[in-house]
């Protein structure tokens, strides 16, 4: 090689590695975009690139570090998003987030492998994560795009894994093509997107056909009692007593269906069933409300 070989390579651009103070910050940034993704803040399409940042911080690490810059992430995202159980228990919502971290981090460790294969990782933790320890299904990717309306009808052939599978892939792709690394994920992502699209398009126009239309009348009641109420047994008889009078008032509107909200009523049903009594409007009326314990 001639020395002016050498001093063209020696003037070529390399990547240099980021400090760990700006990884960090860069798993934030995706922590935070994901988090307002998710309800309350509906910033769906936020979660279409949230991971880039990410995916740049764990560049060219050694596998701690890509652990535990990912479980930071972790950490982060899940404490903007489970907030609330704070108000249930303190301690439960700290061992909790720190458990769930746990997922983040291992998928920090799949970002060396093939990029299809860390999908897939993706999609395989989330289910493990629905069903492990009997389960924890909240917060999963695919359910930041309920508002994705047209975007999230292949649910009904690929269920919610299958649309986080779209939007981690779809991460994964952009990032691919930012450092100009071909890789199977960029046309697998286009393709499955472009399905998903057009899949979408189909069964909308099929579901606004007059001729496939049916109603049902649905009543869904919302107390919006306080969190720190709700297993409070001070505020027992008045949160029975509200939901009691929503339904009756529902009732007058003669609805197919009454809906309550999740862990509306204070109590479980197995040990008190009179509970029971005050989602009843008269013999044979369909209400339905939705306990998790």
């Amino acid at each position: 090689m001639s020395v002016r070989e050498r001093e063209k390579v020696q003037k070529m651009p390399r990547d240099v590695k980021l400090s760990v103070g700006a990884a960090l910050l860069l798993c934030l940034l995706s922590a935070v975009l994901l988090i307002l993704s998710f309800p309350s803040f509906n910033l769906e399409f936020l979660a279409w690139f949230a991971f880039i940042p990410f995916f740049f911080a764990l560049e060219d690490r050694p596998r701690h570090e890509m652990f535990l810059l990912a479980y930071f992430a972790g950490l982060i995202f899940w404490c903007g998003t489970i907030y609330w159980l704070i108000y249930v228990s303190l301690p439960g919502f700290v061992l909790l987030v720190l458990y769930l971290s746990v997922y983040f981090g291992i998928f920090g460790l799949l970002f060396r492998l093939r990029p299809l294969t860390a999908v897939v990782g993706w999609v395989a933790l989330e289910f493990l994560r629905s069903y492990a320890f009997s389960g924890f299904p909240w917060a999963l990717l695919g359910y930041s795009q309920y508002l994705n309306i047209r975007m999230i009808q292949i649910a009904d052939l690929i269920t919610v894994w299958g649309i986080s599978f779209l939007v981690i892939a779809t991460n994964l792709a952009i990032y691919r093509v930012m450092r100009r690394r071909f890789a199977t994920v960029i046309p697998t992502a286009a393709a499955c997107l472009c399905i998903a699209f057009l899949y979408g398009h189909y069964r909308l126009n099929q579901i606004n056909d007059p001729a496939n239309k049916s109603t049902v009348k649905i009543s869904i009641l919302q107390g919006s009692i306080p969190q720190h109420q709700k297993w409070d047994k001070k505020f027992k008889e008045s949160i029975l007593a509200r939901y009691s009078t929503l339904t009756k008032e529902a009732a007058n509107d003669k609805p197919d269906l009454i809906i309550w909200p999740e862990t509306a009523i204070p109590g479980v049903i197995d040990e008190e069933p009179e509970l029971l009594a005050y989602a009843l409007i008269r013999p044979g009326h369909p209400t339905i409300t939705i306990l998790r314990y």
